[in-house]
């Protein structure tokens, strides 16, 4: 299914925002783990967003991986990464550019950080499902985002996607505040150092438009300017 990407001029009313803002952060959501997946301490972590955040390393049975792969395989596949980062997304075919390429859903919500979880409002943290949970970083992403009715993210095709390239998502379209995070993408425009929205969002929206933010994220920007 293709979804085309919505005009930037619904994200200039502010009433739509918030609205868009409380569908996905206030869907009720289990604090409960996966039963798939399973956590256990560890000191670092690709996706820590704080320094405050609890850092987690999460592991998949092969046998949940193989049943994501079949489920998505029209779009995705979760594969190793080529240079050793690890898991990865890619791209099953070539993706037209407005595609939804596919949903995530929260297993679990949080009002503290974790090094899994992705941001959706104020104090609200989620760890979504597979693939989403797997998506890496990227400066100049070629997925974005808006909120679904399942408590997590949609993803989008930001631009026309290759067969067999990895799915990117900028950390810094749902993250506030990141630290100690430091960046090897590999993007021309590679920011070095995540630092979150609050102090990268002019640059985040200006590379993407508001569309594929975090409605929460743009409430705050628009009661600045």
């Amino acid at each position: 299914m293709t979804i085309l990407a919505t005009s930037r001029m619904m994200f200039r009313s502010t009433h739509l925002s918030r609205a868009l803002s409380a569908r996905c952060a206030n869907t009720t959501l289990p604090i409960a783990a996966s039963t798939f997946i399973t956590t256990t301490p560890f000191q670092t972590s690709h996706r820590c967003a704080s320094s405050t955040c609890t850092a987690t390393q999460v592991s998949f049975s092969q046998e949940s991986i193989d049943t994501s792969n079949k489920q998505h395989e029209t779009y995705v596949s979760i594969q190793q990464t080529a240079d050793g980062r690890g898991w990865g997304l890619f791209a099953m075919q070539d993706i037209p550019q407005g595609t939804r390429v596919f949903r995530g859903r929260s297993m679990a919500t949080t009002e503290t950080k974790d090094s899994h979880t992705v941001q959706i409002d104020w104090n609200r943290h989620v760890m979504m499902d597979l693939p989403a949970i797997l998506v890496n970083h990227s400066c100049n992403s070629n997925l974005g985002i808006r909120c679904n009715d399942e408590g997590a993210y949609d993803f989008f095709a930001l631009a026309d996607i290759p067969k067999q390239s990895e799915l990117l998502w900028d950390y810094e379209t749902a993250e506030y505040e990141i630290k100690n995070f430091k960046c090897s993408c590999g993007a021309q425009n590679c920011r070095g150092k995540l630092k979150g929205f609050q102090f990268n969002g002019s640059a985040v929206v200006k590379l993407y438009g508001e569309e594929f933010i975090s409605p929460y994220l743009l409430q705050e920007r628009k009661s600045q300017l």
